[in-house]
């Protein structure tokens, strides 16, 4: 599972307005978010939830690119070691 998939994100319950905090593979897979204080939930649209979904695995390969490229430039650094007195 791409790890965007397993964080969360705070909803305010669509009922007694507590938050509600949701993996999102919560939401992917089960296509709501229900509130466990009173039972009150979302009913997501398929649609909606794909284009989420992809839009976490762009998020995931762009996390990928920009660690490798932070890597590149890391290894590429000149390094000042301070020298003791």
């Amino acid at each position: 599972m791409p790890s965007a998939e397993k964080q969360s994100v705070e909803l305010a319950c669509p009922g007694c307005k507590k938050k509600m905090k949701v993996k999102f593979i919560k939401i992917i897979e089960d296509l709501e978010a229900k509130c466990h204080k009173c039972g009150s939930k979302y009913l997501f649209k398929a649609k909606a939830v794909s284009s989420l979904k992809v839009s976490l695995r762009n998020l995931d390969s762009a996390e990928e690119k920009v660690g490798k490229i932070l890597e590149t430039a890391i290894e590429s650094a000149e390094t000042i070691l301070n020298k003791k007195k």
